[in-house]
């Protein structure tokens, strides 16, 4: 069975060949996701990035496949742009939608086609690819 995923690659105009920020990529979630944003992320094995909130999450990653995260207090920490992830993979335990970046490379989301065709337009640089 197949799924879709778009893939996000929107650079920052002040430094060329660097993503934008985590945090604008998450406000843009918010945009078409809403609330449940905030509810629990089911943050899995291999998620690295920077600050003391994101290390700590590294930290717990050691040890296990996966962790539960309440995203209203990653959230802030997020959007600050103080904390940031570089690679990640995310699933919203409220709803079917993964997202995540892959290597500082591309974001990514992956969902109802519907949803991502709504997030798509929130951004320049995209591309909705089906995955087997």
């Amino acid at each position: 069975m197949s799924h879709l995923e778009l893939r996000i690659h929107d650079e920052r105009k002040d430094v060329k060949g660097f993503l934008i920020p985590f945090g604008i990529f998450i406000n843009m979630l918010i945009k078409v996701i809403g609330q449940p944003i905030y509810g629990n992320w089911k943050v899995y094995r291999g998620a690295e990035g920077y600050g003391k909130g994101i290390c700590s999450i590294e930290d717990t990653l050691n040890a296990r496949e996966s962790t539960i995260v309440d995203g209203s207090k990653l959230m802030p920490l997020l959007l600050s742009k103080k904390e940031y992830f570089n690679n990640a993979r995310i699933r919203l335990c409220q709803e079917n939608i993964e997202f995540g970046i892959h290597d500082n490379t591309f974001f990514y989301v992956k969902g109802e086609r519907k949803k991502l065709v709504e997030i798509a337009a929130l951004f320049k640089s995209v591309e909705l690819i089906e995955i087997n």
